[in-house]
């Protein structure tokens, strides 16, 4: 065999085994229907139809509403969702996220800013057996954002995502990995922006992101709009990354009348809250099984290649398949 075709053989065979490990850039995410969310249960406590921010720890959860509604955090029972009692909060700026890190502290992230006003925004941490608060500063690294969603990993790193709808939101995330629980009350943790957010609905338009979620055991992830709830496996720790790409599950959500929050219980089923436009409270609603979807959506992506990486790979192995080939037929002929 002559060195070329030797090596037109070789390329092919590259070619081709970079079809075999072509990622899931373009798999399509798995698609859920809203059917199968059932009623956790319904708060019925006075002043708290503003739910914007929930998590769940065990047999008690932790809920606040945003501006106007966030001056204390409720307690609830996860059982019946009524309110045991109340924290009462210092100087909160519009709360629209919670967050729990590993040691038990409530997380009320007040980001909101509607004019685009502010290039820091604030986490409050809540010890809520003691009561007392812990009040933190994240900087942007480029100007004001308007941010309803806030998650903590399970290292207690902050994920911030942006909200607007348009294609153009970015996820932003601790500059050096800093935990919350590892800085001083008082001090400024500098953010740096991860990436765009990629997530999109079925039929491709994208829509204000209200909430985002990660598991206590850190391999899953949630964003959520009022109409769509996104899915992501997260790998190695790094929830920001997730949500810098693709989300494996798409999920109708069920309709709220103006859904805010997400989270997951212990054992990683997946909660939506939403505030009420007048009536009381809706219900906190549930679907189990969302680490299923998850691992199923991350299996099909993972072994389903790109169209287009799939087209150009089989193109580049034809052509170096041919020349190798040709190269072959003139060595015969002479």
């Amino acid at each position: 065999m002559t060195a070329r075709v030797a090596r037109g053989g070789v390329a092919a065979a590259m070619a081709l085994g970079m079809l075999m490990s072509a990622g899931s850039v373009g798999a399509a995410p798995l698609s859920v229907s809203p059917d199968g969310f059932t009623t956790r249960c319904t708060p019925t406590a006075p002043d708290s139809d503003a739910l914007s921010g929930l998590v769940w720890a065990g047999d008690v959860a932790y809920a606040i509403g945003d501006r106007g509604n966030d001056d204390r955090l409720a307690v609830l029972d996860t059982a019946t969702c009524t309110v045991n009692r109340w924290i009462e909060l210092d100087g909160t700026i519009d709360v629209e996220d919670l967050a729990l890190d590993g040691n038990g502290t409530v997380w009320a992230a007040g980001t909101d800013d509607n004019d685009s006003r502010r290039d820091t925004v604030a986490l409050i941490g809540i010890d809520p057996d003691s009561g007392a608060q812990t009040r933190l500063t994240l900087r942007f690294p480029d100007g004001p954002h308007e941010v309803e969603a806030v998650a903590l990993t399970p290292r207690g790193v902050p994920v911030l995502v942006g909200k607007v709808g348009d294609g153009t939101a970015a996820v932003y995330t601790a500059d050096g990995e800093g935990a919350v629980d590892a800085v001083a009350d008082g001090a400024t943790i500098d953010l740096v922006e991860a990436g765009p957010v990629r997530a999109s609905a079925m039929d491709g338009t994208t829509r204000p992101i209200t909430g985002a979620a990660v598991s206590a055991d850190g391999t899953i992830a949630a964003l959520r709009t009022k109409k769509d709830v996104y899915l992501f496996a997260v790998h190695d720790g790094d929830a920001a990354g997730a949500f810098t790409s693709a989300p494996v599950v798409v999920i109708e959500a069920p309709e709220q009348p103006q859904g805010e929050a997400v989270t997951f219980t212990e054992d990683n089923a997946l909660l939506l809250a939403s505030e009420s436009t007048g009536e009381p409270t809706p219900p906190i609603l549930e679907l189990r099984g969302a680490a299923d979807l998850v691992a199923r959506g991350d299996a099909t992506a993972t072994a389903s290649p790109d169209p287009g990486v799939a087209v150009a790979v089989v193109l580049l192995a034809v052509v170096v398949g041919c020349s190798g080939g040709w190269a072959l037929l003139r060595r015969v002929r002479a």
